[in-house]
């Protein structure tokens, strides 16, 4: 991995509230409106108007993710990345969900369920075609300390949250061999613990 050389981007209407770099493309979100610039900076594209401002922003090969929320509630959307076609829709009610971390290798995005208590872990399954496939949550509801953000392993197999709790991504399943072993900093990098 490298940096990107800085970019300058054109003139943002609104405060960015998301942004999401991959392999191909720069996706920034201002408010309700999503674009995606190449990496240069250039070649600007409106991919998305959303009825909220948009929380978070990430991608899997041809598909882009927008998490929506409202004070209680949360909307997932998928896109194809290209051409910003909106692929489904998964409105969560009354839950927020935040913290959002997407793990291709599993086909999930994880989170923190934020309004309501205890806090739990929360997944959204999708499929190759962007297809919303399911909701579920960990077994443990609100056992293990709060924590407001997910990260995952490179592996796709384990995230870990804010706290330092590990969980096994398939099923959701608290991974006690690393219990008090490993610590997270706040970028979610996993260390020994000394």
């Amino acid at each position: 991995r490298q940096w990107l050389p800085p970019v300058q981007l054109p003139v943002v209407t609104g405060p960015i509230t998301a942004f999401h770099v991959d392999e191909s493309w720069i996706y920034v979100a201002a408010g309700n409106a999503v674009h995606r610039y190449d990496h240069s900076g250039e070649a600007r594209t409106h991919l998305l108007t959303a009825e909220r401002p948009i929380e978070w922003l990430s991608s899997t090969d041809n598909l882009l993710f927008v998490q929506i929320d409202a004070i209680r509630s949360t909307t997932f959307l998928s896109l194809n990345a290209h051409t910003g076609a909106l692929l489904d829709r998964l409105e969560l009610g009354n839950d927020r969900v935040g913290g959002s971390e997407i793990v291709p290798a599993v086909g999930r995005i994880f989170g923190r369920t934020q309004s309501s208590y205890p806090s739990d872990v929360f997944y959204a399954s999708f499929n190759q075609a962007g297809h919303f496939t399911g909701t579920g949550d960990s077994p443990y509801h609100g056992d293990y300390p709060f924590a407001n953000q997910i990260w995952s392993f490179p592996d796709g197999q384990r995230i870990v949250d804010y706290s330092g709790t590990v969980y096994a991504s398939l099923p959701i399943r608290k991974r006690p061999d690393l219990d008090g072993q490993r610590i997270v900093d706040d970028s979610g990098t996993v260390y020994d613990s000394l």
